[in-house]
């Protein structure tokens, strides 16, 4: 749990820092589609090959900005989906990939004490070990009741333990914040650091929850460090949003990035 916290700091931290310098403004829903999730795959060795960029133009980089649900904090991404989980896999050379995953699922509304609240059970696994926990939240996503193996607990105990909830949520919107950090206004990548190398030929095939559905894959070559990124793009019903964003090693020898594997809007 300690390794799975730094994780997160150290998300939060690069993702305030490049948000700071960096310089997309968010853009509200506008594309069609519906799908969700469940299904996850290691990219580092992915040889599939990308169509090259042409470059520059606002229409041809509109797709790493426009028709894109907002999904900047857990609040958003809570008051979205009912389900909505994760992957998130980290690679260090010469070991194997480690994998841990997150999972929310909202089972109902209910009112305990006169409050309000939403019924969630999350699930997470570490290194093959399953932690469940149900807590039932306030309008403000805060527990007001939480219960796990250990028992359960209410007041300031609650809500301590139900964070969980909101800071693995926060994760995702963070790695999400680190790119849009190098994506421009006019919807071009920061060309210093990066090369956009385009669209790979073949999409992926996930399901998110109501059926298959398509990724766009994209691959953006790192010009400082020996690394590259690769994004995917999903449509849901209201518009898109990313669900595969990894940075992956030139040698294939490291890797850390999040792929989305449950999204199912209200």
């Amino acid at each position: 749990m300690k390794k799975l916290l730094s994780a997160i700091l150290l998300v939060a931290l690069l993702a305030i820092m490049l948000t700071g310098c960096g310089g997309e403004k968010d853009t509200d829903v506008v594309n069609d589609s519906g799908s969700q999730v469940e299904e996850t795959s290691d990219s580092s060795s992915d040889d599939t090959e990308s169509t090259p960029d042409t470059g520059k133009s606002t229409k041809e980089s509109a797709v790493f900005t426009e028709g894109f649900i907002n999904l900047d904090s857990h609040k958003e991404v809570l008051k979205y989906f009912k389900e909505f989980g994760y992957v998130y896999n980290t690679k260090k050379a010469g070991e194997e990939t480690v994998p841990w995953t997150f999972l929310y699922q909202s089972l109902g509304k209910e009112n305990i004490n006169g409050v309000d609240t939403e019924h969630i059970k999350v699930t997470m696994v570490e290194k093959g070990e399953t932690k469940e926990s149900e807590a039932w939240y306030d309008s403000e996503w805060s527990a007001v009741k939480f219960i796990n193996k250990d028992g359960e607990k209410t007041g300031m105990d609650a809500s301590f333990a139900g964070a969980t909830l909101t800071m693995m949520t926060q994760l995702y919107c963070n790695t999400l914040g680190i790119f849009k950090a190098i994506v421009k206004e006019d919807g071009t990548i920061d060309e210093f650091m990066y090369n956009v190398k385009g669209k790979r030929s073949q999409n992926e095939t996930i399901d998110l929850g109501a059926g298959n559905m398509e990724i766009e894959l994209y691959d953006v070559e790192g010009k400082i460090g020996g690394f590259d990124k690769l994004y995917g793009i999903s449509a849901l019903k209201d518009g898109k949003m990313y669900v595969v964003m990894e940075t992956i090693s030139r040698d294939k020898e490291t890797l850390d990035g999040l792929r989305v594997t449950r999204a199912v809007p209200r």
